[in-house]
């Protein structure tokens, strides 16, 4: 047996699929190397496979507009990254650093596709937990932080998308994002509140902001 395929099969996702169905999977599939510090994949790329880490460590990166970087998360060996954007055809949404040299088993996910059948309702299913996991992930990310003026910095950064377009509108009320913040509603409006009196944002009305200061708004998130 392949360290590739011994891999895969030590993997709760792998550890019930025939060898031959393994074999398959791996045949169709990509094996990717990093060195220390390279990018793997980036918010430019088109998310279109599932990843899994074979061998070394990553980093998930956000890249602020003042050139600075927050690791929001790291990645150990027998990790599965990329899954939900790869079902639901989004852009990646962080950088992914290799940390050290890196092995990666890229799986189109026409193969993920292929294997289940090309079903409707698998496809569909896949799709509904892609976009469940997707906003989970989010959610995760946002709790990991512990400050509230940062959870708030790191929401409207993501709002404001990866070229930091000026203005940005709230999807809800504060009450709600406060809800997906793990925050008070008074502690979300407090914090918006200070953004906009040391002049990071301005009120546009109708829950819409346009961000006036992007450098400070970014010095927020240094310390994560």
């Amino acid at each position: 047996m392949t360290e590739t395929k011994q891999l895969l099969k030590e993997h709760i996702l792998f550890s019930g699929i025939p060898d031959e169905l393994v074999d398959r999977i791996i045949s169709k599939s990509r094996i990717i190397k990093r060195k220390n510090g390279e990018t793997l994949y980036s918010p430019h790329d088109q998310c279109r496979s599932m990843t899994f880490l074979l061998t070394g460590r990553l980093r998930m990166e956000k890249l602020l507009p003042n050139g600075k970087v927050v690791v929001l998360n790291n990645l150990e060996p027998g990790a599965c990254l990329s899954e939900a954007c790869a079902f639901l055809g989004k852009p990646y949404p962080v950088w992914v650093v290799a940390a050290g040299e890196v092995t990666v088993l890229s799986i189109p996910i026409e193969t993920i596709s292929e294997l289940s059948g090309n079903n409707p309702f698998s496809a569909g299913l896949f799709m509904t937990l892609s976009q469940k996991l997707f906003r989970l992930q989010e959610k995760l990310e946002l709790l990991s932080v512990s400050s509230a003026e940062q959870r708030v910095a790191l929401y409207i950064m993501r709002l404001a998308g990866e070229d930091y377009e000026g203005e940005f509108s709230l999807p809800g009320t504060k009450t709600a994002i406060a809800g997906e913040m793990g925050l008070s509603r008074e502690t979300v409006s407090r914090v918006f509140s200070a953004f906009l009196d040391r002049g990071i944002l301005t009120d546009m009305g109708r829950g819409a902001y346009r961000i006036e200061d992007i450098e400070e708004l970014s010095d927020i998130l240094e310390d994560m």
